[in-house]
């Protein structure tokens, strides 16, 4: 459906380089990464907005490089909305249609329908000045979808709103990318929403695509430092791999742990916080891994907290609820016990050995 075939673009200091991307018809694919890395430069090429200096963009079979924005049939919808403030609700949502010169009445009820689909018919006659930031974005997406879109691409459509509200959103977007069909390329920071939304997501780091996988493989198998740390694995370990039959043995300075990878020789290890059972006695468990150390500090995350424990002098990360942490009791200075499975223990190469370009 949306193929990037080597775009490269230099742009007021910063450079996208050699961006090589596939996006399926009906896929909903998330662009992550942190502030900066080029995601929205990237979607703003796809758009039309800017030229690239090398390379090509393809819709749906045709090469778009050289056409402008507004023969791509592309929809954009920006962070901050971008509705039309002397316009109602329904002027905005139909602003597309208008342009185009569709008929009053077909026009007409595609307002009604889009609004009837995001529930917002009630606010078809408010200005933008009357209306909520979650109620503006849903104005936004309506009249992003009306022109029926080949591609539709989001800025950080969520960023700008309250926690409560974002959560809210994600939910409409899920369904309302469920009931259309449409292909969509979504660009964020947070990676709840990626992992929430994205079929697939891509990492990007300085200009540069550095994973492109299924969300559970991202999160749960990343293929650099970078891509575990910003994913939210806190627990990154460096120390030596050797094949040990059917596993692989992983020592970090006294420990030794236990995975099913199959590396052998200087490696880097990664397991997520919440996939560490944590308790404050012996348990009879199949993990493998099993630790014993005690609690350095108690830190809030969210709805969670973030307990870390050190064993022989390696510190991981456990995730638990605050009902977990309060009926274990935990807090520092306790014993507690760290058990996860072989194959939570995700190891790769150094990272000086690897090559973070897909």
């Amino acid at each position: 459906m949306l193929e990037l075939q080597d775009i490269a673009k230099q742009w007021r200091g910063f450079s996208l380089d050699a961006i090589d991307l596939r996006v399926e018809a009906g896929e909903y694919f998330v662009l992550l990464g942190p502030s900066g890395a080029g995601k929205s430069l990237l979607l703003e090429l796809v758009a039309g907005f800017h030229a690239p200096d090398r390379g090509r963009v393809v819709l749906d079979g045709r090469d778009v490089t050289d056409l402008p924005p507004e023969r791509r049939h592309v929809g954009f919808v920006y962070q901050d909305n971008m509705l039309f403030p002397h316009q109602t609700a329904g002027e905005n949502i139909g602003y597309g249609l208008r342009i185009r010169g569709t008929a009053r009445e077909d026009a007409h009820r595609t307002v009604e329908r889009l609004a009837g689909m995001l529930h917002i018919e009630r606010l078809l006659h408010r200005r933008p000045d009357e209306l909520s930031g979650g109620e503006k974005q849903r104005v936004s997406l309506a009249r992003a979808l009306a022109v029926e879109p080949l591609l539709l691409l989001m800025d950080e459509p969520l960023a700008a709103l309250d926690p409560a509200i974002q959560q809210a959103l994600r939910a409409e977007l899920a369904r309302v990318h469920c009931e259309t069909g449409v292909t969509v390329v979504h660009v964020t920071h947070d990676q709840a929403e990626a992992q929430q939304l994205g079929e697939r997501i891509g990492v990007m780091r300085d200009g540069r695509l550095v994973q492109v996988g299924k969300a559970e493989q991202v999160f749960e198998r990343p293929q650099n430092g970078f891509v575990a740390g910003f994913t939210g694995a806190c627990n990154i370990l460096d120390g030596r791999a050797a094949a040990d039959g059917s596993v692989t043995r992983f020592s970090c300075g006294p420990v030794e742990l236990v995975s099913t990878a199959r590396i052998d020789g200087p490696a880097r290890a990664v397991i997520r916080p919440e996939n560490i059972f944590i308790s404050t006695e012996p348990v009879r468990t199949s993990a493998r891994n099993q630790l014993t150390g005690l609690v350095v500090s108690v830190e809030k995350t969210g709805r969670t907290f973030a307990v870390e424990a050190e064993f022989d002098g390696l510190r991981l990360t456990s995730l638990v609820t605050q009902q977990s942490l309060q009926e274990l009791e935990i807090r520092v200075g306790a014993r507690v016990y760290f058990s996860f499975k072989a194959s939570s223990l995700h190891l790769m190469e150094p990272e000086e050995e690897r090559d973070d370009r897909v």
